[in-house]
């Protein structure tokens, strides 16, 4: 694909607000901080890293935009590897993403051989093991609910576990915490939310628990920073 200035402006725009690409301008510039992110987001989604744009990767990095994430202080390591992630999503057809099956063997579940199986714990577990933090080796997203030490309030990063489809079922969602947005809803970053790893707002009433790992030196912050949404509350993470 010839990549022009304008289209190369439009690239930067869209890795910027799919978190990468932060600190770079939308110059319409080619250069080391572009291909950078272009690299990072085609790991992420599970293609060839390299910087190269073509129908593939265009069509993956224009559709599904959705606000830049903006992280102020301090922010624990394994928010940052969970961001990393966002925009990789589910694989339409036969074909399944390699990074979602990599995370259910993270977490001891190898045997799992699609991206069809809800897999919002196997994602904040991959991110776990890849920081170098446990997770609870389940597929079960309430498996969270006793892990770690519990806050009693939201953290930057900690793992905040949901209650779905009613309080007293053993289904649920668990994701990271990132702050708050416009309306003051908690925002996390998750997988398998809407099918991919995105930043979405949560009501506080579906909240069962909020967790802190126990083996880092990274003391819980409770200063949440302000994340604009578009005004949606989740409710696809099955």
């Amino acid at each position: 694909m010839k990549m022009t200035a304008n289209k190369i402006r439009q690239v930067q725009r869209a890795l910027k607000s799919k978190g990468y690409y932060l600190d770079g301008k939308i110059d319409g510039d080619w250069g080391p901080k572009t291909e950078n992110a272009i690299i990072q987001f085609k790991r992420s989604i599970g293609f060839r890293a390299r910087a190269f744009i073509g129908p593939l990767t265009w069509g993956a990095l224009m559709e599904g935009r959705h606000a830049p994430v903006k992280l102020t202080g301090s922010e624990p390591s394994w928010l940052r590897v969970a961001r990393s992630y966002i925009n990789l999503r589910e694989y339409r057809g036969k074909a399944h993403n390699k990074k979602i099956l990599s995370w259910w063997s993270a977490i001891g579940m190898g045997g799992v051989k699609d991206d069809e199986t809800a897999w919002c714990a196997a994602f904040v577990g991959g991110v776990l093991v890849e920081d170098g933090l446990p997770s609870t080796k389940s597929g079960l997203a309430r498996s969270y609910d006793k892990w770690g030490k519990g806050l009693s309030k939201p953290a930057v990063g900690s793992v905040v576990t949901f209650w779905r489809s009613s309080p007293t079922s053993w289904k649920g969602h668990v994701a990271f915490v990132a702050g708050r947005d416009q309306h003051g809803r908690i925002m996390c970053v998750g997988g398998n939310q809407g099918d991919a790893v995105n930043v979405r707002a949560f009501s506080d009433s579906r909240v069962v628990n909020y967790r802190w790992p126990i083996n880092t030196p990274d003391k819980p912050s409770y200063a949440l920073p302000l994340l604009n949404s578009d005004g949606t509350v989740s409710g696809n993470e099955a």
